[in-house]
């Protein structure tokens, strides 16, 4: 059974670039989310080439929202105790990155900001009764 999510997390392990046996490639990774006081890991694995270049660009720590089919699958390893294995296939990749630029102030935003757009004239003096 799989489901569409849409998980954000960081990057846990450096995206990967592999071969299946066909001669396809495609890309796998780990993605590490936080939530409830939990940390969850999940595998993700992209086909689509889109989702593919998106998560090649991204390293270790990087943020990222990752979107696709998943799946949840409960195994027992040799002790015995079952555990959770989260798989996503990213067919979205979004990198949550902040954006690194110069802001450029506009001049209507340099007149907000020296208080000249701030009502310093009375225009609000008008014959329209409320």
């Amino acid at each position: 059974m799989s489901a569409l999510a849409l998980i954000s997390g960081t990057i846990g392990r450096r995206p990967e670039r592999r071969t299946a046996r066909t001669g396809k490639p495609f890309v796998t990774a780990s993605l590490r989310a936080v939530g409830g006081g939990s940390v969850m890991w999940w595998s993700v694995v992209a086909f689509d080439d889109g989702a593919a270049a998106e998560l090649l660009a991204l390293v270790e720590g990087d943020a990222v929202a990752i979107g696709g089919p998943m799946k949840a699958e409960i195994w027992a390893p040799a002790d015995g105790k079952a555990r959770v294995n989260l798989s996503i296939v990213a067919t979205t990749v979004a990198s949550l990155k902040a954006a690194q630029r110069k802001s450029k102030a506009t001049p209507r935003a340099a007149e907000r900001k020296s208080g000249e757009d701030r009502g310093t004239h009375n225009d609000l003096n008008d014959d329209m009764p409320f």
